[in-house]
């Protein structure tokens, strides 16, 4: 596990057309993505628009994105859920998007207590998510 901890990854999108990955950014060590304390280990919501709409707050409220991009960041992530849910089981969800209102790969991780209904693929209440 450790060894999947350390293995360096890049900023999506990154790469410039016609580059091998070693050419572009140096790696980013997974750890780095949530050293910056955008973590919510007592979340507050119970469904899964206000789960999303909590983690991106906090996002931006990390200076990660701009408030006013907010609508943005949380469009992108229920067109990403309207392929399928990103609610893998067991009570994790990883929503995640794509989308020009994020100039870099950004992380939150949030945890609720009571869990969250979140259509997730088996059916069972999301407790721990990371965005």
């Amino acid at each position: 596990m450790r060894a999947l901890v350390e293995t360096p990854i890049r900023p999506l999108g990154s790469r410039a057309a016609g580059q091998s990955p070693s050419e572009d950014a140096p790696p980013m060590d997974v750890n780095d993505l949530f050293a910056q304390g955008i973590m919510l280990p007592d979340l507050k919501a119970s469904a899964k628009k206000e789960l999303l709409e909590e983690l991106v707050g906090k996002l931006a409220e990390a200076e990660k994105l701009a408030a006013a991009d907010i609508p943005k960041v949380i469009k992108a992530l229920f067109k990403r859920e309207q392929l399928g849910s990103t609610g893998i089981g067991q009570g994790v969800a990883v929503p995640h998007a794509k989308t020009e209102a994020v100039a870099q790969t950004v992380c939150a991780f949030g945890r609720s207590q009571s869990g969250i209904l979140y259509e997730a693929l088996d059916g069972a209440p999301v407790h721990l998510v990371f965005l």
